[in-house]
């Protein structure tokens, strides 16, 4: 089972055209004669992907690219509306019935079949559940942790029973990707025998998945391609929903891998691919607009770039330090430098593209000031601090110069820090990012130095051995229920590998997490979600920086009906309604 809502590292790979291209032509050549053949119909999609799957075992999948293939094949009981983000029925037949107390849930399914013709029951369901739950499977039993039993009352009809009122049940564990009990049960049989029952279950490797989603796996040629046909079987085809009449309507999907980003935008402008499935870096955008046959799309991302400390040392614990710096970070310019105009500047950790959720009040630190007025308030709040420095960064009369030295209010000089961040080439905004406010630090007299590293040595410094001054950091596919929100700065998860990187503790803030976490109205949980949220920009153990946008570009000569969402047009709904365009 996968979550398609959980946050993952933001990280685009940019390499040389020549030698890219030579790599999109050698992928090209190993397609099989018979995928070719079919390759040449109108109704054959082909799609550009950056990285090969690693597994379809929907308990063992985390990637972006695994999870884009297995939305295709498994679905949850409820997903997202394409236009308000809210959750609507899926393979649930209506919305999930409370009983008074709120700790019961009972939901009814839809007849719906699996691509191997059997029947769709409540069985899976609770087997899928029991599954994670007994295993502890990891990255999906914090979904269901609160589920204390769950029963079938009939083929068609499930109750859960929960452990306290939970807010995040419907947004996580009714969204949970579902398997087949009869496919399953005797690979989980067989892992029980075994003494290591998770790794054994884990391991299996999912030839030939069999789902319920829109398509099914045909062919898999590894470090190639994967060629998806449409399931005849698909519970939702001809059915409409928000004004969509759902298909498929395209017979096969070609899945091809192009390890970059530069061959694979190559590829759409050759119509060798009708869609790369991933974002497209801002430097191409210019050319492709203007290329025949081409539409691109943009979006703001729902994720986040910012800059995190470690509020576990000096100065970096003190309030006033972090404050002061917001004022020296100058986001705007980050935005046009670093993103080349193509996103826009942050003021809190749920971005924009989650409307529902997104707090446009948050305090803006900066916000319309020129940079000497900016310089000023920063040297005004730590000089109320206690702090001093060898060299103000301000002059007698009040105009800005280089500082040096800053003095802690204890009079000790502050120690040179080290602000952690990806290499470029493995992340060329955190990298550019992490360089300027360098800059802008060091001209404030505040000694850092900017030091790349492996995105696997810089988790080890932050995550586990949480050792490390600051780091440039980012967030994308964040969820649109905002739970994130507790998992990143709640004190239960200041521990070691806990989400909480930055030792934020507030006894304020884990309590209306809680209460966030318990209430089941929406109006009222997104009040208490603003409140954290500005909590957090008062706290500031995040300085959120930018939300890049996503621009992704297609050929609209070949197929039309591209479902533009926030989280872009790559989308489970576009891969339903999609037709060709003869």
């Amino acid at each position: 089972m996968v979550n398609f809502r959980r946050p993952i590292l933001m990280g685009p790979n940019l390499g040389l055209i020549y030698c890219l291209l030579f790599l999109s032509l050698a992928l090209s050549v190993i397609i099989s004669p018979k995928t070719v053949t079919a390759a040449s119909g109108q109704a054959f999609l082909k799609v550009g992907l950056l990285q090969e799957p690693k597994t379809l075992n929907p308990f063992l999948a985390s990637s972006v690219w695994e999870k884009k293939v297995l939305a295709l094949i498994y679905m949850p009981l409820y997903i997202h509306d394409p236009k308000t983000l809210r959750l609507i029925p899926w393979l649930a037949e209506g919305p999930p019935q409370y009983s008074e107390d709120q700790t019961e849930v009972t939901v009814d399914l839809k007849p719906a079949k699996w691509s191997d013709g059997t029947p769709f029951t409540a069985e899976d369901v609770a087997f899928t559940a029991n599954v994670i739950k007994e295993l502890n499977v990891p990255r999906h039993i914090s979904d269901w942790e609160h589920v204390k039993e769950i029963t079938v009352k009939s083929p068609k009809t499930i109750v859960f029973k929960l452990s306290e009122p939970m807010a995040f049940f419907e947004s996580r564990a009714l969204t949970s990707l579902i398997v087949p009990k009869k496919r399953w049960e005797q690979v989980v049989a067989q892992a029980k025998k075994t003494g290591n029952s998770l790794n054994v279950l884990t391991s299996y490797v999912n030839e030939m998945p069999v789902g319920i989603g829109p398509f099914k796996l045909k062919e898999w040629q590894r470090g190639g391609y994967l060629v998806m046909e449409k399931n005849k079987y698909f519970f939702a085809a001809g059915k409409t929903v928000d004004g969509m009449k759902i298909g498929p309507y395209v017979e096969n999907i070609l899945f091809k891998i192009y390890g970059t980003n530069d061959a694979a935008v190559l590829a759409v402008k050759k119509g060798d691919i009708d869609f790369l499935y991933s974002g497209v870096h801002p430097g191409f955008l210019k050319d492709l607009k203007g290329a025949p046959g081409i539409k691109t799309y943009t979006n703001v991302k729902d994720g986040i770039y910012y800059l995190g400390f470690n509020l576990r040392k000096k100065p970096f614990s003190d309030p006033a330090f972090r404050q002061a710096v917001a004022y020296i970070i100058d986001k705007a310019f980050l935005v046009e430098r670093v993103l080349q105009g193509y996103g826009r500047r942050l003021d809190t950790i749920i971005p924009p593209a989650n409307a529902a959720l997104f707090d446009p009040n948050t305090e803006k630190y900066g916000l319309g000031m020129s940079q000497p007025d900016r310089i000023k308030k920063a040297v005004s709040i730590l000089e109320a601090a206690g702090y001093k420095w060898k060299v103000s960064p301000l002059t007698k009369d009040g105009a800005v110069q280089p500082g040096e030295g800053l003095m802690l209010p204890d009079g000790t000089p502050m120690e040179s820090s080290v602000l952690l961040c990806p290499p470029a080439d493995y992340d060329a905004s955190r990298a550019m990012t992490a360089m300027i406010v360098q800059e802008w630090l060091r001209n404030f007299g505040i000694p850092v130095n900017s030091r790349p590293v492996a995105q696997s040595a810089m988790m080890q410094s932050v995550k586990t051995e949480r050792n490390f001054d600051m780091f440039v950091f980012g967030w994308a596919r964040l969820s649109f229920d905002g739970a994130y929100l507790d998992n990143f700065f709640n004190s239960a998860s200041d521990r070691k590998n806990g989400s909480n990187y930055c030792g934020y503790r507030n006894p304020e803030f884990d309590q209306l997490a809680h209460q966030a976490s318990t209430t089941i109205n929406f109006e009222a949980r997104r009040e208490i979600l603003f409140q954290m949220q500005r909590m957090i920009i008062r706290d500031l153990p995040y300085i959120p920086l930018f939300a890049p946008d996503e621009s992704e570009c297609v050929r609209d000569d070949r197929f039309t009906g591209w479902v533009n969402m926030p989280v872009g047009i790559g989308n489970t709904w576009t891969f339903m309604v999609l037709r060709p365009t003869k």
